[in-house]
């Protein structure tokens, strides 16, 4: 069984900025919160969870024809935020203030495939990339609204089904494959 989700990853470029907010609110916020590695910090699109190696091919070459008509797309990354809220924060995140509409189509377009193929059906999407998650609330923590949160903007042009690998050190994450969008017609 391989431990599955598909996800958009970022250029070094956002993951540093995105470290680099890490490492502010690190020093800045008094609650105990494990931190996303930044190199494998990614947007999930869907979970999958524990799925038969055999299944995989087909999940594949089925998420692959449908985003056929899935052309390349841009994404801006900023802002940060918490879920729930601030006040009682679970994760720490940072938001799309563009091409969330983009993402929302695509993780439909792979929610069919998925629940055709049996999965269960997932929460709500809301598209952000999570930073870290709260293990214990330490006081009050507000985020600084003077941590820089404009991240960058992307063309989104893959997505990548990753295997996740639990480890005493945190997951790790290794591309198990890239499905590229559309070219766009010319």
């Amino acid at each position: 069984m391989w431990r599955l989700f598909f996800a958009i990853d970022f250029p070094p470029r956002i993951r540093e900025r995105l470290a680099q907010a890490q490492e502010d609110l690190r020093r800045r916020l008094p609650h105990k919160i494990r931190w996303v590695n930044p190199a494998q910090i990614h947007l999930t699109l869907r979970f999958l969870g524990e799925t038969p190696e055999h299944r995989v091919e087909g999940l594949v070459s089925a998420t692959t024809e449908a985003l056929v008509d899935v052309v390349p797309f841009d994404v801006e990354v900023s802002d940060l935020g918490a879920f729930p809220d601030f006040r009682r924060p679970r994760v720490l995140w940072a938001g799309i203030s563009e091409g969330a509409a983009a993402l929302s189509r695509v993780h439909d377009r792979i929610e069919g495939v998925v629940r055709a193929a049996g999965w269960p059906p997932e929460k709500p999407f809301s598209p952000h990339v999570t930073l870290g998650r709260v293990k214990r609330l330490q006081g009050r923590g507000e985020i600084p609204s003077d941590i820089p949160s404009d991240f960058g903007r992307c063309r989104i042009t893959e997505l990548v089904l990753h295997r996740s690998t639990l480890t005493p050190t945190g997951p790790e994450y290794t591309p198990v494959a890239r499905i590229p969008l559309a070219s766009p017609s010319p």
